[in-house]
């Protein structure tokens, strides 16, 4: 469902990140691409500003959008997490999905993941493609500091927390990779919107 959003943007409504992120990736790389102000992708919504576009035309684009449609469009750039799966909610959440930790890292690192969405704090990543057998919800009762690098899964994503914050989600363990949002960097971002994701298992 394609709904206005203010005199220049679009909401786009779909059924889920994997459909975000081929909408998005093919908005980025689209004929409309430079008539576009920004692109904000969500869970499951596409948020489009476009003070020069054609909003009618655009919306009847999308409206006929295929999966197809956004094939080509995908990011060409692979970054590999390594992650120690020791994480102190690891035990209770095999034991919801009814696996073993073996087959929880086997089934974690071999799935085909991507940065979908950003939200909660600078550098929060939202990355898709958690095996639907390790879906667990958020804790009950969320944490009041997580360490940076704490790597966690809920609802079907996996995140990687840049340290600090507070956090509701299943800690399944960590990684040294460098801080995914630094501002003395550039980009401050170690991470984008498309990026496919290899977790690697390290000991």
């Amino acid at each position: 469902m394609i709904r206005p959003a203010g005199a220049h943007g679009l909401l786009v409504e779909t059924s889920g990140s994997a459909a975000v992120r081929q909408i998005t990736e093919w908005l980025h790389t689209s004929e409309y691409a430079p008539l576009l102000d920004d692109v904000v992708p969500g869970g499951r919504t596409v948020l489009i500003r476009a003070s020069r576009a054609p909003l009618d035309e655009l919306a009847r684009v999308l409206g006929e959008f295929s999966p197809q449609d956004g094939s080509a469009a995908t990011s060409s750039r692979t970054v590999e997490i390594p992650v120690a799966y020791c994480g102190e909610d690891l035990k209770e959440v095999c034991e919801r999905a009814g696996v073993s930790p073996e087959r929880f890292v086997k089934e974690h690192t071999g799935a085909e993941h991507h940065v979908v969405f950003f939200g909660f704090t600078p550098g929060f990543a939202y990355i898709d493609g958690v095996p639907e057998v390790l879906h667990v919800p958020r804790r009950a009762t969320p944490r009041t500091r997580i360490a940076t690098g704490a790597v966690a899964i809920a609802n079907g994503f996996t995140v990687v927390y840049p340290g600090g914050t507070p956090g509701g989600w299943n800690l399944i363990g960590r990684t040294d990779l460098p801080p995914l949002w630094d501002i003395e960097r550039e980009p401050p971002n170690l991470l984008s919107v498309g990026d496919r994701i290899v977790f690697r298992e390290v000991r």
